[in-house]
Formats: structure tokens, C-alpha cells, sequence
């Protein structure tokens, strides 16, 4: 069967293209490029906007220049060492050790799409004794749309997904409709007495979660500003109809609770310029409480979540708070295997090597 596949694959000319040595090292340099720009570009625009620019896009641009992105470069890299497994590998004992550090190569491969499409990031931001069981999404945002009527009894309630382009016009009762015309990244709306509404655009910041996103809102032509500002909704009184408009994080509820013991930040010698952050916490998870330290390189694990420290700050209060992103992985442990299989693999080939040259040098 294995013939069979080979003798169809070698006479296809894409499959001899996508197979071939000269593309995998074309890709590897292209990679070694792509890494190079996004890890410079971190440090004008940020961890989150660079990943999204270079690492998470099909398509990206260094300067002017097109480029392909980190996902379309991997996934050719994929179709190419898969192609050359079928076609070009021997399955013999001698090639065993090979078969089985490609093999962890292509599962390494794989864990990484899983993980881009399959996993969930977000964070938790709490102060010095505090503690909390909710993280909230970086990017994502939600409309959250409430009817009550005259009595101010609930009519109904609407979270709307601002993600999606098809969610723009929201239908409400009364024949009243919501037109969300467009969605400022990082702005706030500013209520004045003798200006009436102003809408105030900011650049967008490196730490992503600190971008507070706007709305300009048609509600049967009449214009309606809104921002994700703490506490920032809208009252509305239209047809003897009262609407609430609230802008606001998707949130997580985690399976534990963090609070937040101590949060401290280790500086450089005679520098402002910060050598670590660490966060001790006390985790509640069901009826078990453990006390851990998450610093910038030792992140913590509970089960599916793993928590990083993030970010380390103070409020205008001079309290201190801390940042820590929460991924959620379905597919944790699948990279550990993947590297296992790559290096017993390649440590069995050179055992099988060595063996057959000892042999060769005897006779």
C-alpha cells in the first residue's frame, strides 16, 4: 500500500515541489527572517501587536515588502516533512531513530496548531489581597444590550460578540435597531456640558490590555458614543422604552481562585528598568489551597490552565497590582512528547550508528 501511495505521489509534480530539500531550507531561512522582524518589532509595538502582525498572520508585511506569515510558513514546512516521510524514508530497523524524531517533529508541528486555534488566552489583574476566580479576554469585547419598560422590569438581554462583522445591526423591541457603525481600538468618550460628546483617539498601547475600545452607535439615526472605560454604559429612554448599553471584557469563570499575597519588582543596579516581576498567590482549587511564586521565567500549572506573570503596576492610589495571563492548553503535553520522541529518536539512530561502524571496523 505504502508502494503504491509513493508510486502515485513521485509521478505528482506538486508533491515532488512540496517534498523537496530546497523548499524546507527556503522555509527555514524565511522562519529565521520572520523571527528576527517580529522579536525588533516587540519592542516598538509590543509583545501582542507584533504576535499578531508576524506570528499569528498568514500574511505579513517587513516595510513595504510582502512576506508570508509565521502560519503559512509552517504549515508548509508541515505538508513538506510529511510528504518527505512518505516518500523518501526507508522503514527499516536501521532508520528506526530517524522515523522517530520525524515522527516527533511533525506531532511538534501539529501541538502548535492545536494550540494557535485551540487555545484560549486571556488575564487575571488583581491588587495586594485581593483574589479572583474570572480572567478577562485581551482582545475580545462584548455588547452587553438590556430592554426594560416603563417599570424598569427586564425586557430582554443581549450580549453581542464585536468580533464578528455579522453582529453590527442589533434588533430590538419596538421596531428600535442599534447600527454599530465603527469601533475605535483605544479611545475614550468625553461627556462635556458646552462641547456636548467628544470621542478622543489614543495610539494604541504595547501592553494590549491596557486599549480601551470605543463604539459610534446609530440608534434609528440618532449618534451614540460608548467606551469600555470602568463603569462606562449608556441610559437611553426611546419609544417608552429604557436601554442600557454596557461595553465590556469577555470574561472566564477559571475552575480556582488567585489571591494575591505579595507582588514585588527586582530593578536593575542603578537602573529603573525592571530585572523581574514575581506575584506569591494563594490557589483554592476545590478544597485544596497551596501557596506558589509565579515570576517572568516559572510559570504555574493547574490542571488544563497554565498562569504567567505578565505585568507588574500601581494604580493611582499607590497600590500595587499584578498581571497574570492565563492560557488555557487543551494540548499541554503533546509538545513534551513531541521532544521526547525527537531526541530518543535521535539518540537511538546514533546508538544504531555507532553499533554499525563498530561492526564495519571488525570485519
Amino acid at each position: 500500500m505504502l508502494k503504491k501511495l509513493r508510486s502515485k505521489l513521485n509521478k505528482n509534480p506538486l508533491a515532488n515541489f512540496f517534498s523537496s530539500t530546497k523548499l524546507a531550507v527556503i522555509m527555514i531561512f524565511l522562519l529565521i527572517v520572520i523571527v528576527i522582524a517580529g522579536t525588533l518589532e516587540q519592542s516598538s509595538s509590543g509583545l501582542y501587536l507584533a504576535r499578531e502582525k508576524y506570528f499569528d498572520s498568514y500574511l505579513s508585511f517587513i516595510g513595504p515588502i510582502p512576506f508570508p506569515g509565521t502560519l503559512t510558513i509552517l504549515w508548509i514546512m508541515t505538508l513538506n516533512i510529511t510528504l518527505s516521510f512518505i516518500l523518501r524514508f526507508n522503514f527499516t530497523k536501521k532508520n528506526i531513530g530517524l522515523v522517530l524524531s520525524h515522527s516527533g517533529l511533525i506531532l511538534l508541528l501539529v501541538s502548535g496548531f492545536f494550540h494557535f486555534y485551540y487555545s484560549k488566552e486571556s488575564f487575571i489583574e488583581i491588587k495586594e489581597a485581593e483574589s479572583s476566580s474570572i480572567s478577562k479576554s485581551y482582545e475580545k469585547w462584548q455588547l452587553e444590550v438590556k430592554e426594560f419598560d416603563e417599570n424598569f422590569k427586564l425586557i430582554t438581554a443581549q450580549t453581542i460578540d464585536l468580533s464578528k462583522p455579522e453582529n453590527r445591526t442589533i434588533k430590538l423591541s419596538k421596531n428600535l435597531n442599534i447600527f454599530i457603525e465603527k469601533i475605535y481600538t483605544n479611545a475614550k468618550v468625553f461627556h462635556t456640558p458646552f462641547a456636548g460628546t467628544i470621542l478622543k483617539e489614543f495610539p494604541i498601547e504595547k501592553e494590549y490590555e491596557k486599549n480601551i475600545p470605543a463604539l459610534k452607535l446609530l440608534l434609528d439615526q440618532e449618534e451614540l458614543y460608548l467606551d469600555g472605560d470602568e463603569n462606562g454604559f449608556e441610559k437611553i429612554n426611546k419609544n417608552n422604552c429604557n436601554i442600557s448599553l454596557s461595553l465590556k471584557r469577555e470574561e472566564y469563570q477559571l475552575p480556582f481562585n488567585v489571591k494575591l499575597i505579595d507582588v514585588s519588582r527586582e530593578l536593575h543596579p542603578n537602573s529603573p528598568i525592571a530585572k523581574s516581576y514575581s506575584s506569591k498567590v494563594l490557589f483554592r482549587d476545590s478544597d485544596l489551597e497551596r501557596e506558589a511564586v509565579i515570576s517572568m521565567n516559572k510559570p504555574i500549572r493547574s490542571g488544563l490552565f497554565t498562569l504567567y506573570q505578565a505585568r507588574y503596576g500601581v494604580d493611582l492610589d499607590g497600590n500595587e497590582f499584578t498581571v497574570l495571563a492565563v492560557v488555557k492548553n487543551l494540548n499541554y503535553q503533546l509538545p513534551y512528547w513531541a521532544t521526547f520522541l525527537i531526541n530518543f529518536g535521535l539518540i537511538l539512530h546514533f546508538i544504531i550508528a555507532f553499533l554499525s561502524y563498530r561492526k564495519k571496523v571488525k570485519n
